[in-house]
């Protein structure tokens, strides 16, 4: 169920020890917001399941790199160096 409460899409599915596996789309552009999972067992139609999950803009995560040397500055004959990088 979206978050305005519009029902987009049902179905009846087998229940294997207790658990089901599915897909379900959200739609294309999916709409921000609390959407909702309803389920019932049709032998206990008036006892509903509900499950809430948020659905929000992909953001990529930040995060920053540092490289820490043992010297300020190197020589390009320089044979080796040490860098250890932060992140």
């Amino acid at each position: 169920m979206t978050p305005e409460g519009i029902i987009v899409e049902q179905k009846s599915v087998r229940v294997k020890k207790g658990v089901v596996t599915d897909i379900f789309k959200l739609g294309n552009p999916v709409r921000n917001g609390i959407w909702k999972i309803t389920a019932h067992f049709k032998e206990n139609s008036y006892k509903n399941f509900t499950a809430d999950f948020e659905v929000k803009e992909y953001r990529l995560p930040s995060f920053d790199v540092s490289l820490i040397t043992d010297k300020s500055f190197f020589y390009a004959d320089d044979e080796s160096f040490s860098v250890k990088i932060k992140a």
